[in-house]
């Protein structure tokens, strides 16, 4: 299973945050030759870093590669940052962590564990951010990372709270 962290806080081309994670589902599974298999809700979450920003929307998703596919990690990642520019990131003029009409991340892919240059899987901040293991653990509340620890053991090492899909760390 390839799992997928979405994440806007500002309008893109599709619109505002809900439109662009919406079409960024569609267009993933279009563009990649992938079957999505779940999404999580969406939840809103405070900004960690750059406080002074809108608040983001975060959800997290599933595919699966169509009939067995051959799909490679550095395949989706390319889908991923294809689909980011049509939908309206820049990366010229963002600011690390700031304000952002959409926000792909590989999270997990398979049991796959790897690091280059330009991709490091699973995905290096994962478990430090309630706003990717909450959602993850709505579409894969068994899943075991690739180091052997539970996804909810990650999770109660985390200092949050969620109340009506707000999520605050």
């Amino acid at each position: 299973m390839i799992y997928v962290a979405l994440g806007a806080n500002i309008a893109g081309p599709a619109g505002p945050p809900e439109a662009t994670i919406a079409a960024a589902l569609k267009r993933i599974a279009q563009r990649g030759g992938l079957t999505l298999e779940r999404a999580s809700r969406m939840y809103r979450t405070e900004p960690q870093h750059v406080r002074a920003q809108p608040w983001f929307l975060n959800q997290v998703a599933a595919f699966r590669p169509v009939d067995n596919a051959t799909t490679t990690p550095e395949d989706v990642l390319n889908v991923l940052q294809a689909v980011e520019m049509e939908l309206g990131r820049d990366r010229s003029w963002e600011i690390r962590f700031g304000p952002r009409a959409l926000d792909l991340d590989l999270l997990l892919f398979d049991q796959v564990r790897m690091q280059t240059p330009r991709l490091t899987l699973p995905h290096p901040r994962m478990r430090d951010r309630a706003f990717v293991l909450v959602p993850l653990l709505d579409i894969a509340p068994e899943l075991v990372l690739p180091d052997g620890t539970r996804l909810s053991e990650a999770l109660a090492g985390l200092q949050y709270r969620v109340h009506n899909d707000v999520i605050r760390q």
